[in-house]
Formats: structure tokens, C-alpha cells, sequence
């Protein structure tokens, strides 16, 4: 208990700040008048989701019209677009415009058009995509965007058996395809896969892809062999925030308090910045009031004071503490809440008499 001590009183050091730092210098300009020669021009369109929607507009306006349109790169640049701005509505409809031949034996623009679907949740239309592909097999990009969207889905044993599909049909797995498949590993549990997983890994030669390795630090910790994960953490040449993230969740789903303490500190002292998911995770650990507070203020000052997960693990941490009146003002605070909110506020107010009131605002 003494050596935790210590190791949150080093945290406390390591949260001080320049208040000077964060001084921004403002200057003033002059306002200008418009040119004349612009005064009268056409409005240009506010917005890239405005231009989009303008170009298709004008795509199935000649259509129409019966001009064929069957411009491979046009029709990949644009689905590219729509994917940089989650524009799913806008990609449904240059589908309609996709020649059909096009799109069975271009494997760039169906690989894009299938990305597009599988990213937004349209997993369906994405695999009809799939199955329609004449040369699927050509690379592991449209596996990787189909086995991702049944991923980000919580479909685990759809993405399993995608990729042990994909291993049959003779597609080489890259390192875009490990991380997605030990996440599903991860989800359902499955250490034996993500072991079998682990070995393929080594022999495709991807044992220093941080990305990968971010991957398998994680399944590892999620199926419960947090002695494995440290020991690949440990290996990660170049760690990111992720990889420290992801040794910070699996100590602190596993109540090793003491050794999520040393990351944290390891991590800050390394020169990385805890994000959202750092301290909403650190929050949720036996902390001291004092170390509370500090983190606390630490968020005010970097402004992400609001941000969902950090303001949620405020309310929970502390009333754990018995600062009711804190976690209320928190609360009351929030310009924005979820669920996790109203369902934190209320569990933490169930023997008190406003636990009720709570309720009915909600």
C-alpha cells in the first residue's frame, strides 16, 4: 500500500503545469472590402458535402440525359471522397451510376465502394458488394474492409470466419488484416485463435508492426494473459498512446492497481500526453483524493474536462469517495450527457432521497 503511495504521489509531480504555456497571441487585421469584380459571382457551394452532392447532382443529370459515364478513376475519386466524409447517402447513390460490368471487374472501384458500405454499418450491401466481385482475391483490401466492418459491428464470428476464409482461398493476410481479426479474438474471448493468430503474425514477418502489436497487447489482455500482453508490450519498438492505452485498460480490468500506476506514470514520463481513454480508465482505479483532484484540474486546464468518458468517470470516482456534492455538480455541469451519465448519477443517488429526481428529469 506504502509503495502505491509513492507511485501516485510521482503522478501528482508529473501533472504540473506552465500556466504561461498555453498563452496565445491574438492579432488584429484590418476587415477587408470584397473585390467588386466578386461582388456579383455565383455562390460557391459552403461546404465539400455541398460540392459532392453538386457533382452527383450534375453525374445523374447526364445519365439521364443518356450519356454514358464509365470513368473508372472518376467513379473511384469519388467514392473516395465519400468515404473521407462518411458520405454513405452520397455513395448510394454513384452505385446506381457504376456500370454494373464496371463494377464487377474493377477491383478498385468495387474494393472503395465496398470500404464506403462496411465503414458506415452497411454490412449487407457491403458483402453483396463482395460477392459480386470478380477478382476479390487480387489483394487483402476488400477483406480487410469487410472483415473490419463486421468488427467495428461487434459480428466477431463473422469476422473469424471471413478471415479463415480468406486464408483458404489463398489471400495473404497484411498488417491491416491482424489487428482487426485479434480484436475479434479479443471481443469473444478466444485465446487459442489469437495464439494460432500470433504464430501467423511471426511467420508473414509483422513481429515489429506497432499496429499489430498494439493488437495483440490488447487480445491478450482481453482473453486474460496480461503476463503475455506485458511481454509483447514490452517488445513494441516504437509505442504510441494506443499502446500504452491498451497495457493501462488490460491492468486495470485485471484490479492490478499498483502496476497501472507505473505505466501511467511511465507513460507521462515518456512524453505522452493521457488522452480521453487514459484518464477515464486511470479514474476508474483506487485513487486518492488528492490525486483526484490533481488529475482533475489537470483536464480543466487541457479543456476535455466535458469530454463523455473522462466526465463520467468524474461522477463515479467521486462519489466512490463520498463527494456527493461534487459528483452532483459535475453532473449538473455537463453540456452534454449519454446514458452512462443519467445511469451513473442515479446507481451513485440510489440510497439517497434524489435519486428520484434524477429519474424523472431524465
Amino acid at each position: 500500500m506504502a509503495v502505491t503511495s509513492i507511485i501516485q504521489c510521482q503522478i501528482l509531480n508529473a501533472f504540473s503545469f506552465n500556466k504561461n504555456q498555453n498563452q496565445i497571441k491574438k492579432l488584429s487585421l484590418a476587415k477587408l472590402s470584397p473585390t467588386q469584380l466578386l461582388v456579383n459571382q455565383k455562390r460557391f457551394p459552403q461546404t465539400k458535402l455541398e460540392a459532392l452532392a453538386n457533382v452527383v447532382d450534375d453525374l445523374e443529370a447526364a445519365v439521364k440525359n443518356g450519356i454514358q459515364i464509365d470513368d473508372p478513376s472518376m467513379f473511384s475519386s469519388l467514392l473516395e471522397t465519400c468515404f473521407r466524409l462518411e458520405a454513405v447517402e452520397q455513395g448510394i447513390r454513384i452505385h446506381r451510376l457504376i456500370p454494373k460490368t464496371l463494377l464487377r471487374r474493377n477491383v478498385g472501384v468495387s474494393s472503395k465502394l465496398l470500404r464506403l458500405y462496411s465503414s458506415n454499418g452497411y454490412i449487407e450491401e457491403a458483402h453483396q458488394v463482395f460477392d459480386y466481385m470478380f477478382d476479390r482475391n487480387s489483394s487483402a483490401f476488400a477483406w480487410n474492409s469487410l472483415i473490419s466492418g463486421y468488427t467495428e459491428m461487434g459480428l466477431y464470428e463473422d469476422a473469424l470466419a471471413l478471415y479463415f476464409q480468406m486464408v483458404e482461398e489463398g489471400v495473404d493476410p497484411d498488417g491491416f488484416t491482424f489487428p482487426r481479426v485479434l480484436k475479434a479474438c479479443g471481443g469473444m474471448g478466444l485465446i487459442h485463435i489469437g495464439q494460432q493468430v500470433h504464430r501467423e503474425i511471426i511467420r508473414c514477418g509483422y513481429v515489429n508492426d506497432g499496429f499489430v502489436l498494439n493488437g495483440l497487447v490488447d487480445m491478450y489482455a482481453k482473453c486474460g494473459d496480461i503476463v503475455k500482453a506485458r511481454k509483447v508490450f514490452d517488445k513494441i519498438p516504437s509505442k504510441d498512446l494506443v499502446s500504452w492505452n491498451s497495457m493501462l485498460t488490460g491492468y486495470v480490468k485485471h484490479q492490478l492497481l499498483f502496476d497501472a500506476l507505473v505505466i501511467f506514470r511511465f507513460m507521462i514520463q515518456d512524453g505522452y500526453e493521457p488522452d480521453s481513454i487514459s484518464i477515464s480508465t486511470i479514474l476508474t482505479t483506487d485513487l486518492s483524493q488528492k490525486l483526484v483532484s490533481q488529475i482533475h484540474g489537470w483536464v480543466i486546464r487541457k479543456g476535455t474536462e466535458w469530454h463523455l468518458p473522462i466526465a463520467n468517470s468524474l461522477i463515479l470516482v467521486y462519489s466512490n469517495h463520498g463527494k456527493l456534492d461534487l459528483a452532483r455538480w459535475v453532473f449538473d455541469e455537463m453540456p452534454e450527457r449519454d446514458l452512462v451519465s443519467w445511469n451513473t448519477i442515479i446507481s451513485v443517488h440510489k440510497n439517497h432521497r434524489n435519486a428520484l429526481s434524477y429519474f424523472n428529469h431524465w
